[in-house]
């Protein structure tokens, strides 16, 4: 089937699941769209929640950057990353508790540039008071008795966590409709979650595509081979090495 009927098969079974289940739809506190989250975590594969973020914010569905952050988010090791950080948080539990979740969302940190423009630096926006209040309102709600945020679930909840922290920076930076339209340059991004005791950080850096159209194609530009570049080699890496 093509990606936007795809997507849009997607948003509908979201819907009839939380229908059925009786869940209540939840505001984002940030971008205000409305999405079910509860249904998320209730057995529709939080692996792609992320999408479900970009749906919610009216990205394309032919967007670059979508394949992109598919392509990044697919590697195994980078699940297997977040779930030895899993390991560190629960502290041997099964699943993590809302204190933990902050934890984690605490310790993310990172900074966004232009390819070639580090003196175009923006630092990575850091959880809000009001976003922390609204997880501690709905965390029971989204993740219940029987659904709890455990080792399986946390990879896809932590990479919607870490992805919306980016475009928030972004939209802060340069807007959203613009970021709608796409990128006329290649960002460089370089995240970080560090939970300090002795712990060594999970670090994440990419170059996304430029996702502005091309006037003379009308394509977005393809993925950045960055190989290319030797101070931009992608990583995903507990101990901060390229890949």
């Amino acid at each position: 089937l093509p990606l936007t009927w795809r997507l849009a098969l997607r948003r509908l079974a979201i819907r009839l699941w939380a229908r059925l289940r009786g869940c209540k739809q939840l505001h984002d506190p940030f971008f205000g769209y409305k999405v079910d989250l509860t249904a998320l975590a209730d057995g529709l594969s939080l692996d792609d929640a992320w999408e479900v973020l970009l749906d919610g914010l009216s990205f394309r569905a032919e967007s670059p950057i979508r394949a992109h952050i598919r392509q990044l988010f697919k590697r195994p090791e980078f699940s297997e990353q977040l779930r030895q950080l899993f390991d560190i948080l629960s502290a041997g539990s099964p699943r993590l508790s809302i204190d933990e979740f902050e934890r984690f969302s605490q310790g993310i940190r990172g900074r966004l540039h232009v390819l070639l423009h580090t003196g175009s630096r923006v630092p990575l926006a850091e959880a809000t008071f009001e976003e922390l209040k609204w997880m501690r309102e709905n965390f029971d709600a989204i993740f219940p008795e029987e659904r709890p945020l455990d080792r399986d679930i946390f990879p896809g909840f932590a990479k919607l966590i870490l992805l919306r922290r980016v475009i928030r920076t972004l939209v802060q930076s340069v807007g959203l409709e613009p970021l709608r339209q796409g990128l006329q340059q290649p960002m460089v991004i370089e995240v970080t979650v560090d939970l300090g005791m002795h712990a060594d950080p999970v670090r994440l850096h990419t170059v996304t595509p430029r996702t502005a159209k091309v006037p003379s194609t009308g394509q977005g530009l393809s993925l950045i081979d960055e190989a290319d570049n030797d101070c931009c080699t992608e990583s995903a890496s507990p101990h901060g090495s390229s890949q």
